[in-house]
């Protein structure tokens, strides 16, 4: 009997691995790449071979409400109702041991109850996982895999009661979760993040200093663009020295309606006014140059916007990612530049560039209409409500302004291939509709 389940099990991991999506791992370096398992149904609509295949994602979907399992299930043994994976918080991780050289989280459902999907906010970088089911005696029988793609990340389980989770490259690794979630089969609930990766294509580009900047000095760019025009916005996130602000971020762009899922360059993060310092730290101008300068390669965005050339308030990280912004739209055009990075992505010329507050042909976005996609409220409102989610921040007094010095409704056009603002109040004026 339970060689036929898992031959029953075996049979669907196949399938799913053949319907999974693949594609490009959202990673800081610009020659990295994966192949997703762990597929979201929008994921599967955008794989389909022609347009006659695709369906609406409600189709893909199944239609009953995937239910909350994570308290009632058992994790490594210990009850979820008091666990560090479902007690609400990203300041504490719950780290898998290794005894006998070999780290897994196993999850066990409560009665009755098989499991539909994982999903999982990373302590640690995103891993890339096995499933396994228990075999013949110690046996373990591996039914479905994922890669490690998002810091939030949805998983399909093929229905299971009693499963373990393994790091695929090395079984040894332990893995650093900050949350996770068992549900049953179904839709999964509005709080669950299905993220998408960029693609080869992006509509517009922000690279933001820190998690919070895309907020607190663009405003409300990313509800209007990302959650209101359904655009694909990439947004750049260069430094963060804790893991809590990945999430925190995810969660903000989340409450922007932003589905792409963002890239964090990882750079170390400090307090200081002198962008060299900044540029020097981060491992030198070269090295920083052929970073960005894949980011324009292998996304080609439409539109770049970027920080006040004096880092708003004077702050050198925002002045250096402004500055590389710059400096790497001219290095992207040009074969001699990283040539291997060329030939593998090709060469790109950035259409327009927008710096915050930038003095020359001004233009002024209005953020105060109110938007469809957020019921009414003004894409500033969005913005503001989706800061509260970098709970770090909020508790040092950052919030999102209407309007005063640092203004996050000025930009000016500090590059263009497409001509002139005429309307001057779209940052995509002149850029044709893909």
């Amino acid at each position: 009997m339970k060689r036929r389940i898992l031959a029953a099990l075996l049979a669907w991991a196949l399938t799913a691995g053949t319907a999974a999506a693949r594609g490009e791992n959202a990673s800081p370096d610009p020659g990295s790449s994966g192949t997703a398992q762990a597929v979201t149904a929008a994921e599967a609509e955008q794989e389909a071979d022609s347009p006659e295949d695709r369906k609406p994602d409600e189709e893909l979907r199944p239609k009953e409400m995937a239910r909350d399992l994570s308290r009632e299930c058992l994790f490594d043994g210990r009850s979820g109702e008091h666990h560090e994976l479902t007690d609400g918080s990203y300041a504490r991780d719950y780290r898998t041991r290794a005894p006998n050289g070999l780290s897994s989280l196993r999850v066990t459902a409560p009665e009755g109850e098989v499991v539909g999907a994982v999903y999982i906010q990373w302590h640690s970088l995103p891993r890339p996982l096995l499933i396994q089911v228990p075999g013949e005696g110690d046996e373990w029988v591996t039914v479905s895999e994922c890669d490690g793609d998002f810091y939030a990340q949805y998983i399909p389980i093929p229905e299971l009661s009693d499963f373990r989770l393994v790091c695929r490259e090395d079984p040894s690794e332990r893995m650093e979760i900050c949350e996770m979630k068992v549900l049953s089969p179904g839709t999964p609930p509005e709080d669950i993040q299905l993220w998408h990766k960029p693609g080869d294509k992006v509509d517009m580009m922000l690279i933001a200093g820190h998690p919070d900047d895309e907020l607190l000095w663009f405003g409300g760019l990313l509800p209007y663009y990302g959650g209101e025009l359904g655009k694909n916005v990439l947004v750049i996130c260069a430094a963060m020295n804790r893991s809590i602000r990945r999430l925190e971020l995810l969660d903000a762009l989340w409450a922007c309606g932003v589905r792409t899922h963002p890239i964090h360059c990882m750079l170390y993060d400090f307090t200081t006014g002198d962008m060299k310092e900044v540029l020097h730290k981060w491992g030198g101008e070269e090295k920083l140059e052929e970073m960005f300068t894949g980011f324009y390669r292998r996304y080609k965005p439409d539109v770049v916007v970027l920080h006040d050339v004096n880092g708003e308030y004077g702050h050198g990280i925002h002045r250096a990612v402004s500055w590389l912004g710059r400096k790497c739209a001219e290095l992207s055009k040009e074969a001699w530049a990283f040539p291997e990075q060329a030939e593998l992505y090709g060469l790109w010329d950035v259409p327009k560039i927008y710096i915050h507050l930038y003095p020359e042909n001004q233009i002024r976005m209005n953020w105060h209409q109110p938007l469809k996609a957020f019921g009414g409220k003004t894409a500033l409102k969005a913005a503001q409500e989706a800061m509260l989610m970098h709970k770090t921040q909020i508790e040092h007094g950052w919030a999102v302004q209407d309007g005063g010095e640092m203004d996050n409704e000025l930009y000016g056009l500090y590059r263009t291939l497409v001509g002139p603002d005429l309307k001057k109040n779209d940052l995509m004026e002149n850029i044709p509709a893909h």
